[in-house]
């Protein structure tokens, strides 16, 4: 028995946050609980070694964030399958534990936070507040080219790519 939930829990945590899609309705303009801003299955999930990961976390009452949610389902229809998506509903208890190391390694206490980490597990990207489209597209743009040439993306502070263009 603790063999079987041990696997389970294994092949969970591979995984990846899928058929991501914005809540519809959601008000931009006001600060509002109107429940997840972001829809799916595997939500639950923690990062995968091995591949770009992009964390996402979020209050379900704050504009700010649900706007950023929106660029956040917009990169996964043009990057899901090159980064693994991690999405974090920081207005619920953290559902599981693949996630609470998540939070209390990269959580700054403000949300949306977004944090972009290269196949190596070199943090690239741990940004709070929302993200350009241009920059966030760079940063992935650089997360997915690291799998083969680390040398060529700067560190963690956030300061190099949005050059994707």
């Amino acid at each position: 028995m603790i063999l079987i939930l041990a696997l389970t829990e294994a092949s969970a945590s591979l995984r990846s946050a899928d058929n991501l899609k914005l809540k519809p309705g959601l008000d931009y303009l006001k600060n509002a609980w109107q429940g997840p801003s972001i829809e799916g299955d595997n939500l639950w999930d923690g990062l995968e070694k091995g591949k770009p990961n992009l964390i996402f976390m979020y209050g379900e009452f704050c504009y700010d964030a649900k706007r950023q949610a929106e660029r956040t389902v917009e990169m996964y229809r043009d990057y899901g399958d090159r980064v693994h998506f991690v999405i974090v509903d920081l207005s619920k208890p953290i559902p599981t534990k693949t996630q609470v190391p998540l939070v209390k390694k990269y959580y700054t206490g403000f949300f949306p936070q977004t944090t972009i980490i290269d196949s190596h597990g070199k943090v690239l990207l741990d940004y709070t507040g929302e993200i350009d489209d241009a920059t966030l597209i760079g940063w992935l743009d650089a997360a997915v080219r690291s799998g083969s040439d680390a040398d060529n993306v700067e560190d963690g502070a956030g300061v190099k790519p949005p050059a994707s263009q």
